[in-house]
C-alpha cells in the first residue's frame, strides 16, 4: 500500500492555490521557493553551529538528530525564509480572522483581528539511520484541543545535498 503524495506546486503558485491544498491535504510542497544562493548562505552561517549541538533523545527528538534554534539571532538569511510572500500570505489567509472577544456572561465585548506572529525558528539536521519521529501536533503550545481552530502555519525548508530546494507548508 502506498501513501498518498502531497500536492506539489511551483513557486509561481498563487497564495489561494497554496491555501486550498493546505486545507484539503494538511500540507503542500512548493518547489524552488527559495533561491539556491540564499539557502547556501544560510547553511554556511548555521552549518558550523548545528555541528556543535548535541544529539536529541531516543524518546522523541532522535538520537541521530541535532536542532539549532534562534535562527534570526544567528544568521540574517533566516529573514529571507521567514518573510517569503507565499509563506506570509498563506499564514495570513489561514490564520488572520476576526473573532469575537467574550468578556462577561457570553457577551461579545468587541471583535478581535488576530495577526500572525513568529513562534519558533529551528534548523534540524537528521543524520542517516535516524528513526521517524512519532506522529504529533506542534500546536499543543497554544493549549488547543482538536478538533478546533487552526493556530499555526509551519514552513519547513528542505536543504538537501542537491541543487533543488523546496518548502513544505503545513
Amino acid at each position: 500500500m502506498t501513501s498518498p503524495a502531497l500536492c506539489r506546486l511551483p513557486s509561481s503558485a498563487s497564495i489561494s492555490d497554496i491555501c486550498i491544498a493546505m486545507k484539503r491535504d494538511g500540507a503542500v510542497i512548493v518547489e524552488d521557493m527559495i533561491p539556491d544562493d540564499t539557502m547556501t548562505r544560510l547553511l554556511k552561517d548555521i552549518g558550523p553551529l548545528i555541528e556543535l549541538e548535541p544529539f536529541g533523545s531516543p524518546e522523541f527528538t532522535g538520537i541521530r538528530t541535532r536542532r539549532c534554534g534562534g535562527l534570526l539571532g544567528k544568521t540574517a538569511h533566516a529573514a529571507d525564509l521567514l518573510t517569503h510572500p507565499l509563506f506570509i500570505g498563506a499564514a495570513e489567509q489561514l490564520l488572520s480572522k476576526e473573532q469575537p472577544y467574550i468578556w462577561w456572561n457570553d457577551t461579545v465585548a468587541h471583535m478581535l483581528y488576530a495577526k500572525i506572529q513568529l513562534s519558533v525558528t529551528q534548523a534540524i539536521q537528521i543524520m542517516p539511520g535516524e528513526k521517524a519521529q512519532p506522529l504529533h501536533r506542534d500546536d499543543g503550545v497554544h493549549h488547543r484541543r482538536h478538533p478546533g481552530p487552526e493556530t499555526q502555519v509551519q514552513i519547513m525548508y528542505a536543504a538537501p545535498n542537491s541543487r533543488k530546494t523546496m518548502a513544505a507548508l503545513a
